[in-house]
């Protein structure tokens, strides 16, 4: 997955050396790099079968990752902003 976050990275870095806000610069790769990883866990799974115990391992992985993205211990960049 951090292949896939190489370009992402390299958006940040472009951005902080332009000159714009880091905070903002980072918040921005940290929603850009939730969003990868969510997508990324959804495509894996894409290979498991569409009921039964598929679906159930399909919708534990996934919330299992959002309640990870989303725990106190985890950056304020990850976690997904209020509605």
């Amino acid at each position: 997955m951090w292949v896939g976050a190489a370009d992402l990275f390299h958006v940040l870095l472009d951005q902080v050396a332009g000159g714009e806000d880091a905070v903002d610069a980072v918040a921005e790769f940290g929603r850009a790099l939730r969003v990868l990883t969510i997508e990324s866990l959804d495509g894996r799974l894409t290979s498991l079968a569409g009921g039964g115990t598929g679906l159930q391992a399909r919708v534990t992985a996934q919330s299992r990752l959002r309640r990870l993205l989303d725990h106190t211990t985890a950056p304020t960049q990850l976690k997904e902003l209020p509605a």
